[in-house]
């Protein structure tokens, strides 16, 4: 059945969904990551600047803000007696995860739209050199 509280199926659910998702996404980055290290035509903004990095990248960190917001939720469900507290720790947990995940959202967008500026501007391509070159320049 259900259990004494007749509900959670669905909470117990999504953490399993999102720690399966959670595993697929870390060892895509840690792939990822590898792949900088030892090639060095790659750098971090150049793979970054493919839209299914980015995609996957935007994935990862919105699980992992899932995942650990519903975490934390059934230890404040499962530990503070006080309903006021409980629910407010649980809603700013929440409103925590939401606007961490908005900022990290806003980032790379702000990150595609510069990057876009940067290599497509006076015809650059995607060579670290001259990326360096044109940011140390806007710097003066």
């Amino acid at each position: 059945g259900l259990g004494s509280a007749k509900h959670g199926v669905g909470h117990w659910l999504a953490q399993r969904f999102s720690a399966i998702a959670l595993l697929i996404l870390i060892v895509w980055f840690v792939f990822l990551i590898l792949k900088v290290a030892v090639n060095s035509e790659y750098t971090i903004i150049n793979v970054l600047s493919s839209p299914v990095h980015a995609i996957l990248f935007i994935a990862l960190i919105g699980t992992v803000l899932y995942h650990g917001t519903l975490g934390i939720q059934v230890v404040m469900e499962d530990y503070i007696s006080c309903n006021f507290t409980k629910n407010a720790g649980v809603f700013f947990t929440r409103a925590f995860s939401v606007l961490t995940f908005i900022a990290f959202l806003v980032a790379v967008i702000n990150f595609h739209v510069n990057h876009y500026v940067i290599l497509h501007d006076n015809n650059y391509q995607y060579n670290k050199k001259q990326i360096i070159e044109k940011i140390e320049k806007e710097k003066t």
